[in-house]
């Protein structure tokens, strides 16, 4: 999977650095690392819980430090309410399990299903970091690239301002 998604970053010509740390699950667990003067990226994984799009997928990535409020995220979605999907719904639809989840899913598994939600606050950092579908590493890269990314891959995504 990382070779892959390495492979997927020279293809597109696009720079970056790939650092390895103790295993990550949680945002906390990320606090004491040494990003490099990168942004690290939290990831939620969450679904539709009523309404006639009950199920629909989405994949949150915003900045470490900040917090989801998924209340608003879907009152801007036009949704009526968001819930945590389960490991297995993760490793189904993303390929990793918890811990691991982060736009760069969208390399190894596009199932078409997820809609990837993107923190418009991440494209003012200099560099962010996301797990290459391994909480173990971090790759690090300009944030003007994750547009680029998810075209490469042909997923359903939007930028909102949280």
């Amino acid at each position: 999977m990382l070779e892959q998604v390495e492979e997927f970053f020279k293809k597109l010509t696009v720079g970056y650095e790939m650092i390895q740390h103790e295993r990550v699950y949680t945002s906390e667990d990320g606090k004491d690392i040494d990003f490099k003067g990168a942004m690290c990226c939290k990831n939620l994984f969450v679904k539709e819980q009523k309404g006639e799009n009950k199920g629909k997928l989405y994949l949150i990535s915003l900045s470490l430090d900040k917090k989801a409020n998924l209340k608003e995220i879907s009152s801007k979605l036009g949704i009526s309410r968001l819930t945590f999907c389960s490991d297995e719904e993760m490793y189904d639809n993303l390929g990793v399990r918890s811990g691991s989840a982060s736009v760069l899913n969208a390399i190894q598994k596009n199932n078409g299903n997820v809609t990837y939600i993107i923190d418009n606050e991440l494209l003012k950092y200099d560099k962010v970091a996301f797990h290459p579908n391994d909480n173990s590493k971090s790759i690090i890269f300009d944030p003007k690239y994750i547009k680029t990314i998810l075209d490469e891959c042909n997923v359903k995504y939007i930028y909102l301002d949280f």
